[in-house]
């Protein structure tokens, strides 16, 4: 059994007077004085430590930069992540390094059926109970954590799970006829296996990332090698000083309801209705589905992707996030992937503006060809109308570089066309009455 909480790092005699300046005056206060005591951060300053934190946390591993996504993600979005995998894949190590770069009050433990739930939410206080009052001593147990790792979650009793219920929906746990709030912000979770059992079903629920991690393979093992012995010998895995703070992720969290989603709200809806579909069709289980937990809460971790890479507005590939959030094991777990890699691949996309720059690119050349005769272009109108519709839209929900360059040069094709065409309708006009006059006189009709 491990049990532990971290306290908080205290700067050591012979540490720099660099360290402190504001950022680590602020990492050593407690959780109330950082929200009072410090002045906010900008919005620019928040993000760039979000992408600090995620790429310190997976410095030191080999392969594991999706597991660091996977927990920085649960970090700003205030939920909790389950990652599935054999032993020795580096979960707990890379749970505490999280704590330690945020410096953060840190609980561990690893769950067996002989673990008592006193072991992780604190004993019951003898004193208080002889004097009438159930009352529980929560001092350096789980309820004090701002970031907890829990070991085989599956292997505890269910009162251990019945009890965190609560602490991981509502931030709050029964103490008797009390209920106390929680600073707890998220659950990092380790398991060899996941119980499908029905009554673990909603406690698996609660883990709003799941995160399936395959070992190390091929020619990385020996880059892996090379990743433990630096570790071990020349301490690389360890945290010197800490990259943000859990009120950095405060206002991190604050920044998601800013983000702009309503250009990728309606790909979004049908990611979930067609995963849905899938899951359903390629198991065993006919009545599969996706809860409405997960369903309302999703398009918060897109937009906390957003914000990870440095935007305040989703983007397609924004939604590759929920192959953390719609399966429920491993076999779903790939299939989501490759449907999330197949509507988000800008390739596609490229493709088909090409094809309609090439098509306007034809009408170009025919009304060059032919500059007096309007009626040879309604299909060029209308190809220019969807190619200009297509390009505003892929530039909207897209950031690759090369889909919003075919963007721009089938906008600018477009826009060539609409002035050729615009050029071409004044210049009928402007031959009409002449026209009109040469019909009238050869019908002998004169003024």
């Amino acid at each position: 059994m491990m049990l532990g909480f971290k306290p908080k790092r205290a700067r050591s005699p012979g540490e720099p007077a660099a360290l402190q300046e504001p950022l680590k005056q602020e990492l050593r206060s407690s959780p109330a004085a950082q929200q009072t005591n410090v002045a906010r951060r900008t919005d620019a300053e928040v993000l760039a430590l979000l992408k600090s934190f995620n790429e310190q946390l997976a410095a030191p591993y080999v392969d594991r930069v999706e597991e660091a996504r996977a927990i920085t993600l649960a970090l700003i979005s205030k939920e909790h992540v389950i990652m599935v995998s054999q032993p020795g894949t580096a979960k707990s190590h890379m749970a505490k390094r999280a704590g330690d770069l945020l410096n953060a009050k840190f609980f561990k433990t690893q769950l067996n059926k002989y673990t008592d739930p006193a072991q992780i939410f604190g004993p019951i206080d003898v004193k208080a109970f002889q004097e009438g009052q159930y009352t529980t001593k929560t001092k350096e147990k789980l309820p004090e954590a701002e970031i907890a790792f829990i070991d085989e979650p599956f292997r505890g009793g269910s009162a251990i799970r019945d009890t965190l219920f609560s602490i991981m929906n509502e931030r709050e746990m029964f103490d008797g006829e009390k209920t106390i709030p929680v600073p707890l912000r998220t659950i990092i979770s380790a398991t060899n296996f996941v119980s499908y059992d029905t009554e673990d079903q909603a406690f698996y629920d609660r883990f709003l990332l799941r995160h399936f991690i395959d070992p190390v393979k091929g020619n990385r093992v020996s880059n892996l090698v090379d990743a433990a012995w630096n570790m071990e010998f020349k301490g690389t895995g360890r945290v010197s000083k800490p990259i943000m703070s859990v009120a950095d992720l405060d206002q991190a969290y604050e920044l998601i309801s800013k983000v702009d989603t309503s250009g990728i709200k309606e790909q979004f809806l049908e990611v979930l209705s067609r995963a849905e579909t899938l899951i359903k069709q390629s198991g065993e289980n006919d009545e599969a589905f996706i809860t409405d937990r997960r369903k309302g809460k999703a398009l918060k971790l897109v937009a906390a992707n957003a914000l990870l890479e440095g935007r305040k507005h989703a983007t397609m590939e924004d939604l590759i996030v929920l192959k953390y959030v719609l399966p429920a094991d491993e076999r779903e777990a790939k299939l989501i992937t490759a449907l999330l890699n197949d509507v988000i691949s800008p390739t596609n996309h490229i493709n088909r503006m090409h094809s309609l720059q090439l098509n306007i690119n034809r009408s170009i050349e025919d009304m060059a060809t032919h500059p007096n005769t309007i009626s040879n272009f309604g299909d060029a109108q209308r190809a220019m109308a969807i190619a200009m519709a297509y390009a505003r839209k892929t530039s909207r929900t897209y950031s690759n570089k090369e889909l919003r360059k075919a963007a721009s040069e089938l906008t600018a094709a477009a826009k060539r066309l609409s002035d050729m065409t615009s050029k071409a309708r004044a210049l009928e006009q402007e031959q009409k009455p002449k026209t009109e006059l040469m019909v009238l006189e050869r019908n002998g009709v004169s003024n």
